[in-house]
């Protein structure tokens, strides 16, 4: 139990910047993946998220460009709650962000 605390501590959820960023991530995204990227890219920013051979995305820009790619699944694919959404493809950032995208549609994930 120690040992999770001094870890929470350390990524900053119990501080009390680190819990007004997870209400808000919390009230904005709902309980899902992109509630936890939204508090990321609150809390540390332009600092490197994730890299692959091709390109190398912040927390905020890995945060802006999934809710982007929800939004058109939400908008012109019609995802939504209740849905089985499966996802086939090799592990790259296009993958991530649409792992954090699909849950941002309340549809259920199938990898």
């Amino acid at each position: 139990m120690a040992g999770t605390l001094k870890t929470l501590y350390r990524t900053g959820l119990l501080r009390p910047m680190g819990i007004a960023y997870m209400a808000v991530s919390l009230m904005r995204c709902g309980l899902n993946l992109m509630a936890l990227l939204r508090y990321a890219a609150l809390q540390y920013g332009d600092r490197p998220a994730i890299k692959d051979e091709q390109q190398e995305l912040s927390y905020a820009e890995l945060y802006r460009q999934s809710e982007r790619w929800s939004l058109v699944l939400m908008e012109q694919y019609h995802f939504g709650g209740g849905q089985k959404i499966a996802v086939i493809c090799r592990n790259h950032i296009p993958m991530v962000k649409t792992l954090f995208a699909v849950s941002r549609t309340v549809a259920d994930l199938y990898l």
